[in-house]
């Protein structure tokens, strides 16, 4: 196979459906609209590894170097602790399962390993870290690395995949007995477009991440989530639900066919019962989003990470990720190969 590669310096370098064709189930926080986001964040420095076979892109996988001294989101390397200056972070800058975007039946691992390790080298980069891998991805990336990345296991994530009829007793009787609570608890849910309710759904987010031990405000909440009204491609909206005494909220991010569940706000303890409390998340975790999902010919819910016994309790699928690292050092005795390298554009610098 002509395998020929080059370094891309922005996502809009490729059309859009030939880039999310390889991203496969991708997640919406590498979706194309949201790469263009991250092209203009001055914390990062983007660059793409392009890879055609026979006229045709099989390879696009991005390429983050961190501008600041610390990470811009803390929790991108849970469980492991690369110096932010010295990493080279491959496939994502989001704490959430990633896709590489590459055909792993079109593209030489080995070459690829190689044309990343070249990339390292013309940079001052010391380590190549790649986050939330699945586990097809880590194995790919295990061999085309030669085994010489180090992988630390995160927390797994989970989704729904399929909206029909649950087809197990548990999940049935998990689901009757929810609903069954959000009717004694008189439970009422609603779904609103993100601009609606912008200013309430931020007060909770953030008070629910300082309740945990988090330092949001309204305001950072506000702005994260108007980013992603104006992201491309994307809609957000917000589930809300309501007690006689309190309320919560969740907010969705919709891509394609997919809705993604990003963060809550609960209502404190003090403001309400332990049941009560749990009807109110049940309500926007689960009731209230498979319902929007079903009516809108959406077919998955991808529920991320946390309360994993929760909600594959209700029929979700539970994935195991990684997150490998490997340093320079370690990649120096990666054979060479004949692939052909060539710079598309001028030189991409990530510093």
């Amino acid at each position: 196979m002509n395998l020929n590669f080059s370094l891309a310096n922005s996502v809009e370098d490729f059309s859009r459906n030939s880039f999310e064709s390889l991203g496969g189930t991708a997640a919406v926080t590498d979706c194309y609209g949201r790469l263009k986001q991250i092209e203009k964040d001055p914390r990062w420095r983007v660059a793409y590894l392009e890879g055609s076979a026979s006229g045709e892109l099989v390879c696009a996988t991005p390429l983050f170097a961190c501008q600041t001294s610390r990470w811009p989101n803390p929790d991108l390397f849970e469980g492991s602790n690369p110096i932010a200056t010295d990493t080279l972070v491959v496939g994502s800058t989001a704490a959430h399962r990633t896709t590489l975007y590459v055909d792993p039946e079109r593209t030489d691992p080995r070459a690829y390993a190689h044309q990343v390790f070249s990339f390292v080298r013309d940079t001052d980069r010391t380590t190549v870290a790649f986050p939330f891998q699945e586990s097809a991805a880590a194995s790919w990336l295990n061999f085309a690395f030669e085994s010489r990345i180090t992988w630390v296991e995160t927390e797994p994530t989970a989704m729904y995949e399929s909206l029909d009829a649950p087809n197990t007793k548990q999940v049935r009787k998990y689901l009757r007995r929810d609903s069954r609570l959000l009717d004694d608890m008189s439970i009422e849910y609603s779904v609103n477009d993100w601009q609606d309710v912008a200013r309430r759904a931020s007060t909770m987010i953030a008070g629910h991440a300082r309740a945990k031990g988090g330092r949001d405000v309204p305001e950072l909440a506000e702005w994260r989530f108007d980013q992603w009204a104006k992201c491309e491609g994307v809609r957000v909206v917000v589930f809300q639900s309501k007690s006689l005494a309190a309320e919560a909220v969740s907010v969705g991010l919709i891509h394609g066919s997919a809705l993604t569940l990003s963060e809550v706000g609960l209502p404190d303890p003090s403001e309400c019962g332990e049941g009560e409390r749990l009807a109110l998340y049940v309500a926007v975790v689960s009731q209230a989003p498979q319902e929007f999902a079903r009516q809108n010919s959406l077919i998955s819910i991808d529920v991320g990470r946390g309360a994993i016994d929760f909600k594959k309790r209700r029929g979700a699928t539970v994935t195991r990720t990684w997150t490998g690292i490997v340093s320079l050092p370690g990649l120096t005795t990666l054979e060479s190969n004949d692939q052909r390298t060539t710079q598309k554009k001028d030189e991409v610098r990530t510093r």
